[in-house]
């Protein structure tokens, strides 16, 4: 971690030396943003029919996701007037459904349970990096103004290990009817060993920035991006026989989801200097 925050600084100390004879608005050379990011998953929920997925709020009521929201901070250096180099970071908070039916080996017993799953929608955060270019006509003064922005970033994502509300049950091959599963949550998913989920990101967002002072502009915009599966960089767990949600079956949801959020509205502030 200390080796990569001393390349960071160096690197923004060469930058520095390029922007100096190159200044913005108000001949500011460097800019941070603060922007909060909403979007509706409404692919998702399209692509995730009711009758695989357990789409369920808290009371077990059938309820899907709403709206996703993240922030993201950036700290942009002005090359040029009309164009800038900017490293961003930022955390995303989402929702995944997990799979109503989930075949499992009973290790004690031997056989081979199909659990009917009605289960609270699961949390995940993800946190991203992300190196990105700004840049606007040639007469702008960056960071006022419209713009666009090119990023290509990488994802890490994880469940969060709540006390979900759930409601499972077998059909007994006794008297075929119906057993319910008590202690379901406990052997659900090894929430603290689990693996982070990679993605990449492709972006290109929209973005304009209005004067409110000298310094201050309101930062608000559109981003459209492709969030890709990294599977040379996922890894499964061995974990599988031990718990009825394996590493790769919740990297396959995280995947799904992230794959179908395409695009966000921010709203934000930036700060010139």
């Amino acid at each position: 971690m200390k080796s990569k925050v001393v390349l960071i600084v160096c690197f923004l100390i060469v930058l520095k030396g390029y922007s100096q004879s190159n200044k913005g608005y108000y001949n500011s050379k460097f800019y941070i943003s603060l922007d909060a990011l909403m979007n509706a998953p409404i692919l998702y929920n399209f692509r995730s029919s009711s009758d695989v997925y357990s789409k369920c709020d808290e009371n077990l009521n059938q309820k899907g996701d709403k709206f996703n929201f993240g922030f993201r901070a950036c700290l942009g250096v002005i090359l040029k007037r009309n164009f800038a180099f900017c490293l961003e970071g930022g955390i995303d908070f989402s929702n995944v459904y997990s799979e109503k039916s989930i075949y499992y080996e009973d290790s004690i017993s031997g056989q081979n349970l199909n659990l009917n799953v009605i289960h609270e929608n699961l949390d995940i955060q993800t946190f991203s990096v992300m190196p990105k270019i700004e840049f606007s006509v040639k007469n702008s003064l960056l960071p006022l103004g419209l713009s666009h922005q090119f990023g290509i970033g990488f994802n890490r994502s994880k469940l969060v290990n709540n006390d979900y509300a759930s409601l499972v049950t077998y059909q007994s091959s006794l008297d075929n009817s119906y057993v319910l599963i008590d202690d379901f949550n406990k052997k659900y998913f090894d929430f603290n060993n689990q693996i982070s989920t990679k993605t990449f990101t492709i972006m290109y967002a929209l973005n304009m920035k209005t004067a409110l002072s000298k310094s201050l502009l309101l930062n608000y915009g559109f981003r459209y991006t492709l969030n890709l599966n990294s599977s040379v960089l996922n890894m499964t767990s061995n974990s599988i026989n031990h718990f009825y949600l394996s590493q790769q079956d919740v990297s396959k949801l995280i995947n799904k989801q992230r794959l179908y959020n395409l695009i966000n509205f921010n709203l934000g502030l930036t700060y010139a200097f």
